[in-house]
């Protein structure tokens, strides 16, 4: 999103708020999580399909430039090593699929 509209971040974040994430959430794996819980990585990564954001280095960058799709998918800040954890874990949870 970095060379296009402000535009274009406001309709990623009307997407966002319309997608039934409560059928998605895992308190189980979520347990004291405090930065990046379920329902935050599948909007991550329903805005980087949207975006076509091409690595994990790049939804870092766009996540840091765009603060209101940060607050839309409900994170402060993003690091990419805060994306590779979480997967590992929904990994070693039996999520083989997943990212």
């Amino acid at each position: 999103m970095s060379n296009k509209s402000i535009g274009q971040e406001m309709l990623i974040c009307q997407c966002l708020s319309i997608l039934p994430t409560k059928d998605f959430e895992c308190p189980l794996i979520d347990y004291r999580k405090t930065k990046l819980s379920t329902k935050s990585l599948i909007k991550t990564f329903v805005a980087a399909q949207l975006d076509q954001w091409s690595s994990y280095e790049h939804m870092e960058e766009e996540l840091r430039a765009f603060p209101k799709l940060r607050k839309e998918i409900g994170i402060t800040e993003i690091r990419v090593h805060s994306l590779v954890d979480v997967l590992t874990i929904y990994r070693l949870n039996g999520f083989k699929n997943f990212s």
